[in-house]
């Protein structure tokens, strides 16, 4: 319903929004464009600029180990990473090295790109940096432990080309989860075309619905191992204070170590739009209101 969607843009350029993340499928670019170019003037009517996010797309981004992967990913077996006996290593990921992937992947995101013209580009925690691939393409390149971090950020990296190429202007942004390697967010800042490096993580308690805490290292703590890298290699710094699962009670140590984050002064933050599985999502929003207001 577009007054519905109407009325989200406007609540999100209320609170002091200033672009939507819209996450499509790899499916979604063939099957729904018209949908999607229906949210991106509803957007930019709002005042809000349109930013793409790759959702599942081969596995490779946005909880790819809890939520399934695109249907590509399973219908071609042999995109599939392995481990050393030939096995996917935890999740349905394709490997960046496989030249079938690598081929349907980049036509799809330039045909997407172009379609949509999005004013930015969100990398949405890369998600196999810990698992190396044993397929015969990465053994040819070498030892899979050792080059599998370098080719992955590699692949990041041309990701970021090709939206620059097809986008002129475009900025280009990637957020971890904070317990990569070190060497992967080094080797991420490393590619020129990536604009804005940065973390995601919780500020407060995040309980998953068995009551078991998620567990997540802290964003205060994560944002001291990234902050230097991308300082290093003359990027511009992200957040993501996660604003879900949060239980009741946790709202206010939500704001109050959010608040913290944003004082040390990144150079963009995100936020959910009242996020999931909070006890109290309106309460959550709130507190985002008087963040971006201070943030500012």
């Amino acid at each position: 319903k577009p007054d519905a969607i109407r009325d989200d843009y406007r609540e999100i350029k209320d609170l002091g929004g200033d672009a939507v993340g819209f996450a499509a499928t790899i499916e979604d670019v063939g099957a729904v464009p018209r949908s999607i170019l229906k949210h991106i003037e509803l957007m930019r009517e709002t005042g809000l600029r349109p930013y793409f996010t790759f959702g599942r797309w081969g596995g490779l981004f946005a909880a790819a180990a809890v939520n399934t992967s695109s249907r590509r990913t399973f219908q071609h077996r042999d995109w599939w990473k392995r481990d050393p006996e030939g096995n996917p290593p935890g999740a349905l990921v394709c490997c960046v090295n496989n030249p079938g992937f690598r081929e349907y992947f980049f036509e799809v995101a330039e045909r997407a790109f172009a379609k949509f013209r999005p004013d930015g580009l969100i990398m949405d925690e890369p998600k196999d940096s810990n698992w190396p691939c044993y397929c015969p393409h990465c053994r040819k390149l070498g030892d899979p432990a050792e080059i599998h971090i370098p080719t992955l950020a590699k692949f990041l990296g041309e990701v970021c080309t090709l939206f620059k190429r097809t986008v002129p202007g475009g900025a280009t942004y990637l957020f971890h989860m904070p317990w990569q390697e070190p060497s992967f967010y080094e080797a991420t800042a490393r590619e020129a075309d990536l604009d804005y490096l940065g973390v995601d993580g919780p500020t407060c308690r995040q309980v998953k619905e068995n009551g078991a805490d998620i567990g997540k290292k802290p964003l205060l703590e994560s944002i001291e191992v990234i902050y230097p890298v991308a300082e290093r290699f003359g990027k511009k710094k992200l957040v993501l204070p996660e604003n879900f699962d949060v239980p009741a009670g946790e709202e206010e140590n939500y704001y109050r170590n959010a608040r913290k984050v944003l004082q040390t002064r990144p150079d963009a933050v995100i936020f959910h739009h009242y996020g999931f599985e909070n006890e109290d999502p309106d309460l959550i929003m709130k507190h985002i209101a008087r963040l971006i207001g201070e943030f500012k």
